[in-house]
C-alpha cells in the first residue's frame, strides 16, 4: 500500500495504550478521543471526542465528484468524528478502503481523564 495521506494522529482509548499507526489497521473500539494534526491549533493538534463513531477520510475519498477539488483540500482528510446515520452514509457512499472507530461509554471520571491526557500528550 501506498504511503497513507492525512494528518498525523493518536487515538486514546479506555481499554488499550494510544495508537498512532496506519489508520485502515487501529483497533476499533473503546475510543475515547482522538488528537490529530491541525496546523490552524496553537498546540499543532486539536483533540477529537464526544462521538459515536469517527471514519477516516482519504484523499480519495467520498467528498464530491471532482478529484482536484478532493486532492487539493487537505482538511477533508483524517478522522471525522459522526453519529450512527453519518457513519451508514460514509460505509454506502464513500468508495475506496473504508476505517471506522467506535466509542464506548465510561465513567466520567475515567473520560475525563483519557481526554486530560490526549491534550496533554496529543501526537506523542
Amino acid at each position: 500500500m501506498d504511503k497513507i495521506k492525512g494528518p498525523r494522529f493518536r487515538i486514546y482509548y479506555s481499554d488499550r495504550e494510544p495508537y498512532s499507526g496506519d489508520p485502515f489497521l487501529a483497533p476499533q473500539t473503546g475510543v475515547q478521543a482522538i488528537a490529530q494534526e491541525d496546523g490552524g491549533a496553537n498546540s499543532g493538534y486539536k483533540v477529537l471526542r464526544g462521538k459515536d463513531a469517527w471514519y477516516w477520510a482519504s484523499a480519495a475519498g467520498w467528498h464530491g465528484d471532482s478529484t482536484e477539488i478532493v486532492l487539493s483540500d487537505t482538511s477533508i482528510l483524517g478522522w471525522r468524528g459522526c453519529d450512527e446515520s453519518g457513519m451508514w452514509d460514509y460505509l454506502m457512499m464513500y468508495r475506496g478502503p473504508k476505517a471506522v472507530l467506535f466509542g464506548r461509554m465510561a465513567q466520567d471520571d475515567e473520560y475525563w481523564n483519557i481526554f486530560r491526557r490526549a491534550k496533554e500528550e496529543g501526537l506523542g
